[in-house]
């Protein structure tokens, strides 16, 4: 709806752009690089760490048995449902142990792996933060992974996160892993490094910057706009929405007619 007396601030998350917002907080930088979404005001704000995380167990040393997928039953992806993979972690002598329950997202105590794949056919989830990625930084866990954009964003090393693209990859990865105890550590010790830049206090940062340095001064403007042009402006955004969709409907199809 068309609001005319009321500046509204939107967390973008998964979900489109809202017309009748004047500024968006987008957690993908991939929303900010993109020229046609400059037409929503979009600032990045890297997401928050996972709430009440739980560290991997420090007794666990360099064991690598547990390789873990956090996330609910319909992304787990028919290869890591397929008894090629879980015999090849069997003969590595792991065992492949997905997380459905929400409720114990945040446990890391007993995963040596992550492994945060949502799919292999090279899809960059631009409307994805990075924050696998983070809380297995955070959490002390090596984390196997496909090269969304998010996750490319933050790299700075290969110590980041060992990037795979087929089933094949992903078990190479866990056994380059088993088999070199010396960079499961220095990706362990890379990831606590890191995942300083992610911190509570640095977040929190940006939120105050955000709102004294972008929200307040663009609402003093907002406040002097007429309701003339505030309506001209919402009508902007209503077609820019429908473009937008349309633009993410041809992509799709794209996509589609790549992979047949």
């Amino acid at each position: 709806p068309y609001l005319s007396s009321t500046f509204l601030v939107c967390a973008k998350c998964d979900r489109e752009f809202h017309p009748s917002a004047q500024m968006h907080v987008v957690q993908n930088m991939t929303d900010v690089r993109n020229r046609f979404q400059r037409f929503w005001n979009p600032i990045f704000i890297p997401h928050w760490p996972q709430p009440g995380l739980i560290s991997r167990d420090k007794s666990r040393d360099k064991k690598i048995e547990n390789i873990v997928f956090m996330g609910t039953r319909s992304n787990l992806i028919e290869e890591f449902r397929s008894e090629k993979w879980t015999s090849a972690l069997k003969a590595l002598g792991c065992e492949w142990n997905p997380i459905f329950s929400p409720s114990k997202w945040s446990d890391y105590s007993e995963a040596d792996v992550i492994v945060a794949v949502r799919t292999f056919d090279g899809k960059t989830y631009d409307h994805k933060p990075a924050s696998k990625l983070v809380n297995a930084w955070k959490a002390g866990v090596p984390a196997v992974l496909t090269a969304e954009s998010a996750f490319v964003d933050v790299k700075k090393s290969d110590l980041d996160f060992l990037e795979v693209s087929s089933i094949d990859e992903a078990i190479n990865a866990i056994k380059r892993l088993k088999s070199n105890p010396k960079l499961y550590k220095s990706i362990v010790e890379n990831g606590f490094q890191r995942a300083q830049e992610f911190s509570d206090e640095l977040i929190t940062e940006c939120w105050i910057n955000f709102f004294k340095d972008q929200v307040f001064p663009m609402y003093q403007r907002w406040q002097q706009t007429s309701s003339y042009n505030k309506s001209i402006w919402f009508a902007r955004r209503q077609l820019g929405l429908k473009a937008h969709r349309a633009r993410k409907r041809v992509s799709a199809w794209n996509q589609a007619l790549s992979n047949r």
